[in-house]
């Protein structure tokens, strides 16, 4: 919960044009912090246990919230058929 709690407050403060052209850049930084010359970290550790997380895959980036899932499935079947109509 705690890493996908840190995703999601990065995301919230990200344009959507901005997450759509670096959302593996903003997940990663969300995870693994940035060092002090602004590069992604090597790893996380929960201070808890010391459990460390080195890497992550990015399986599928989806909108939790079903208002925005409906807009942006609507903004695309919209860009279909301006495509298809032209």
């Amino acid at each position: 919960k705690a890493i996908a709690s840190r995703i999601r407050g990065a995301v919230a403060g990200v344009q959507f044009d901005d997450f759509h052209k670096n959302s593996a850049k903003i997940i990663r930084s969300s995870v693994f912090g940035l060092d002090e010359n602004h590069k992604i970290r090597n790893k996380f550790t929960f201070p808890a246990n010391s459990l460390n997380i080195t890497s992550i895959d990015i399986q599928s980036v989806e909108p939790v919230d079903q208002r925005t899932r409906d807009a942006l499935q609507k903004s695309v079947q919209l860009a279909i058929e301006i495509t298809t109509n032209s």
